[in-house]
């Protein structure tokens, strides 16, 4: 379950906030999941500036991921979120919301976009594996789409780049703490979209 907030301060400036309720397994009267984390959380409360340059807005906060999320990603294109998640969903190769600074550009009608993300890999909770100094474990995000054939057939090449947040360990003297490993993903999506049905493969 969803409760979503949209308001547009004026013609150049959008605000979203969106609570979410997802938890999937029995967690008792208060709803508490087994990581002890709330299942009603903040999971997206973002500002978007708009045309900052022609075609692109900028996003500032806790925002969509390229992952699946956005626009041109998977999960707009199966939409039926209720039956099943998306392969990346599904195998948590990255999170759908993410916090950071982002981009996301549509020309040609929506035929042709693309959207960059900086975010701190951390999703809408925070991770308890890591140390309390550990502010965040950066990675970056872009995909690139474009939709042909009056824009029945999609394709979608899409990549994320970031440290491991379940890898770290302190430095030698125990003042800092360093990540030791880093994540990489690559996918490619393509989808033939028309209104009786859509087909695909990611």
């Amino acid at each position: 379950a969803y409760l979503n907030f949209d308001y547009d301060i004026n013609s150049k400036i959008h605000v979203e906030a969106v609570l979410a309720h997802e938890s999937t397994t029995p967690a008792g009267p208060f709803e508490v999941l087994p990581d002890n984390n709330s299942a009603m959380f903040l999971k997206y409360a973002d500002v978007r500036v708009k045309q900052i340059f022609t075609g692109t807005d900028l996003i500032l906060g806790q925002q969509r991921t390229p992952t699946f999320a956005t626009s041109g990603g998977s999960e707009p294109i199966w939409q039926y979120r209720a039956i099943e998640r998306t392969i990346t969903d599904f195998r948590r190769l990255a999170s759908s919301t993410d916090l950071g600074v982002g981009l996301e550009g549509k020309y040609l009608d929506g035929a042709l976009g693309y959207n960059l993300l900086y975010g701190n890999n951390l999703g809408a909770k925070v991770n308890e594996s890591l140390p309390t100094d550990a502010s965040h474990s950066p990675r970056g995000y872009a995909d690139v789409y474009y939709k042909f054939f009056d824009k029945r057939l999609e394709l979608q090449l899409y990549a994320d780049y970031g440290m491991d947040p379940n890898n770290w360990a302190y430095t030698a003297d125990s003042s800092k703490y360093k990540f030791t490993s880093t994540s990489m993903t690559v996918k490619g999506f393509i989808a033939w979209v028309v209104p009786m049905f859509t087909i695909g493969v990611e």
